[in-house]
């Protein structure tokens, strides 16, 4: 079984994967789903560089903070419903909804806080990774808001 700092990189990269599908479907929000996409895949690199860190001793991480079954749930949930977005299942309220409840469980979970930086490169990307998360869940939610009411 891959240990959970993997399967927080895999999940940021199936949200990725998620948003790609969104701005291929969604061609008036393209540019909006690109850069969260984009961003996405950040978050994936940024946590990979922390687990090289960990590996240095410039950064630790509580593994009782976050269960694996919970990441491996979310990167089922996700993949799913990146199959019901390919089959054309999903409206944009969908898919905006969807996308307000990833973020927000995820800024809510304080998944990050696992992370502890001693070096100033671990510092900086923890930082960047609890700031980015705090950016998407009000990024997503302006657009849902803007949008919750269409059909």
């Amino acid at each position: 079984m891959p240990d959970v700092i993997d399967l927080l990189v895999e999940n940021e990269l199936t949200i990725g994967r998620f948003y790609r599908r969104c701005a291929e479907r969604f061609a008036d929000l393209k540019d909006f789903w690109t850069k969260l996409a984009d961003q996405e895949e950040d978050h994936g690199r940024w946590i990979q560089q922390l687990k090289a860190e960990i590996s240095e001793g410039g950064a630790a991480y509580k593994t009782e903070m976050v269960q694996p079954i919970a990441v491996q749930s979310s990167i089922v949930y996700v993949n799913e419903q990146v199959s019901r977005l390919q089959k054309g299942d999903l409206s944009l309220v969908n898919v905006l909804s969807i996308a307000v409840n990833m973020e927000r469980s995820a800024f809510e979970s304080r998944i990050f806080d696992a992370f502890t930086g001693y070096s100033q490169t671990a510092k900086k990307l923890i930082a960047d990774l609890k700031q980015a998360l705090q950016n998407h869940n009000e990024l997503v939610d302006r657009k849902w808001q803007e949008y919750r009411h269409y059909k």
